[in-house]
This record gives structure tokens, sequence and C-alpha cells, in this order.
């Protein structure tokens, strides 16, 4: 039976990639760059005790993952901004520039947690 966390009450856990979409970059690259993002994020949260509840729901429950757009940039700065005042664990990729963006592009944003803490704040992204 699910938990409650301190502020939502505990309805499963997401991962969601949010594409900077203003990269436009192709399909084979944003597939490249949802996997750094995802290994990024699991990375910041694995071994650290306050997210061990939520790493074995998530991965007792078939580590969901959704992909979603991101406008461009200024979108990325406030979903991390909001992400921030939340405490919800993120990661940002940033690209290293041998392909099909600039070096120092931010492609993909990680985001982690429990699904009605996360879709407060991204209920308005459209699907990838």
């Amino acid at each position: 039976m699910p938990m409650p966390n301190s502020k939502h009450k505990n309805t499963g856990v997401k991962m969601m990639l949010l594409v900077n979409m203003s990269l436009k970059m192709k399909s084979g690259k944003i597939g490249a760059q949802c996997g750094h993002a995802t290994i990024g994020v699991y990375e910041q949260i694995f071994g650290k005790k306050k997210y061990e509840k939520m790493i074995d729901d998530w991965k007792s429950n078939g580590q969901k993952k959704i992909c979603a757009k991101l406008k461009d940039d200024g979108e990325m700065n406030l979903i991390i901004s909001k992400l921030v005042d939340n405490g919800i664990a993120h990661y940002t990729v940033v690209d290293a520039g041998r392909t099909q963006v600039k070096s120092g592009s931010r492609t993909v944003l990680a985001v982690i947690d429990y699904e009605n803490k996360l879709n407060q704040i991204t209920n308005n992204l459209k699907l990838l």
C-alpha cells in the first residue's frame, strides 16, 4: 500500500524527461540525450537514504518514464526554479557539442518524484 509523503498523497513515482525543442535535435539525438538524463538523475539519488523509498516504489512499479517538450531554455529555467523550490531531484544534460548542437547546450532535463508532486509543475507540458 502506498505511503503518503510529507505534502502529497503518494500516487506512484515517475521520471520525466523534458526535451529542449528549440535545439531541433533529430530523434536519435533526443534518444541518446534522454539516456544520459535518465542515468544522470538516477545517479544523483541512488544510495541516498531520503530517496530509498521513492526508488523502491519506482522500481517495483515499472520504472515509469514520460517524455515531454520544453519550448526553450527559458521554460527550462522556469521548471528548474519550481523543482528547486519543491525539493525535487533533477539533472540537466549539457551537450559536449560533437554532433548536432552547440557545446554547452542544455538538451534534456530529467526529474523524478511522486506523480502528484510532479504534476503540479509539469501538467501544462505537451508529450513528446
